[in-house]
């Protein structure tokens, strides 16, 4: 008998014809499958994982993280080298003003010795520049080479050689002073010309020393100037000035100078008086003696020779008259001897150029005759 005729459903029906069971059955049998799926999803045997590993976790946890004692490292501190007190310096004074070519010497002192391989370190800078110079010593002073005109500033450090030329602080560095090289005050000893006719210009030479720049020149006005060197200047008078007598006023950077040069503007309608032509006295021979084959000569004139004028040395052997040996500035000339006999000399002033030995004689002197035995063997005197 089909149990599933009459009430069963026509699902039911279809599951009997099909598989020849009833509904409960059907039932009982689909009960037993949600009961193994059941028991499957919560036995221990579901894990796909082989024996011996352990189970995957899930995507989504983090491992538990074992906590870790890690000791507090240790700080090292380097210390700080300790100093020691700068050196105190003591002369110059700060903003000393010191003549150039003067001798500067510079001292300080410190409380305490110098240690093997320690040394003072002088440092000197020009004012402005950071360029130091420096001179290690082992003295509290140190005497500086001739500087130039300028402002300096200057500070000491105590050292220690730690290698070729490297050196370690030992002290602090002193203060920086200064001090200030300024240059000799100016001299002028001549001006040429002396005088201009007025609306004309002339460009005067002037001659004395240390004119050096810069400086300020004024006959007058104040004029532009041009360095020939540390002797020789010039500037240009304009035509502007005025017909009168100026004097030659000259300073340096300080205000220093000393002239006592005058130019005069002259009036061109006032008649020019006839200058004499200047006489040129003779030298004065003054020999001053033989030392084997060598003759030292001198002599003497008063007045001061011009820059295009020169001493023309004349010397010859009897019966030779004498000829041109040398020019020269000097009032002295030390001449070898070619051998025993007279000879006569005398002393020229020239005007002209010794390279071309072309001479405009303006003096001469009278002629001198001296005797030597000439020994070439001879042996001169040993200094005491």
């Amino acid at each position: 008998m089909n149990p599933c005729n009459g009430g069963c459903s026509k699902f039911h029906r279809f599951i009997a014809r099909r598989l020849g069971t009833t509904s409960t059955t059907i039932l009982v049998a689909f009960l037993a499958v949600i009961i193994c799926l059941v028991v499957l999803a919560v036995h221990p045997c579901r894990s796909s994982s082989r024996p011996g590993l352990a189970s995957t976790p899930p995507s989504n946890t983090r491992p538990a993280m074992t906590p870790v004692d890690t000791p507090t490292p240790a700080i090292r501190l380097t210390p700080t080298p300790t100093l020691c007190p700068p050196v105190t310096l003591e002369e110059p004074e700060n903003g000393s003003r010191l003549e150039f070519g003067a001798t500067v010497m510079l001292r300080w002192s410190a409380p305490y010795d110098l240690l093997e391989e320690e040394y003072y370190q002088l440092r000197i800078q020009v004012k402005g520049h950071d360029a130091s110079t420096n001179y290690p010593t082992v003295e509290d002073h140190y005497h500086l080479p001739i500087l130039l005109p300028g402002e300096y500033i200057w500070s000491v450090s105590i050292v220690r050689s730690v290698a070729s030329e490297r050196y370690e602080l030992v002290s602090k560095g002193s203060e920086w002073r200064s001090f200030q090289i300024v240059p000799l005050p100016p001299v002028v000893h001549s001006i040429s010309p002396t005088d201009m006719l007025q609306g004309m210009s002339a460009l005067v030479v002037m001659k004395g020393e240390n004119l050096v720049y810069p400086l300020t020149l004024t006959i007058g006005i104040p004029l532009q100037v041009t360095y020939v060197n540390s002797s020789t200047i010039t500037a240009t008078v304009p035509t502007t000035l005025e017909v009168g007598e100026y004097p030659v006023i000259i300073m340096d950077s300080n205000g220093r100078g000393v002239s006592s040069a005058f130019f005069a503007v002259k009036d061109p309608s006032t008649p020019m008086p006839t200058a004499s032509p200047f006489v040129y006295r003779p030298p004065t021979l003054d020999f001053g003696g033989i030392i084997c084959c060598s003759v030292t000569l001198r002599w003497k004139w008063a007045g001061t020779l011009a820059e295009n004028e020169w001493f023309a040395i004349r010397i010859g052997k009897l019966p030779d008259v004498p000829h041109s040996q040398t020019w020269t500035k000097e009032r002295e000339y030390t001449f070898a001897l070619s051998g025993a006999g007279d000879y006569v000399w005398e002393v020229a002033i020239c005007r002209g150029d010794p390279a071309t030995a072309a001479c405009n004689q303006l003096a001469v002197s009278e002629q001198g005759v001296f005797s030597s035995g000439c020994d070439p063997n001879c042996q001169p005197p040993s200094r005491p």
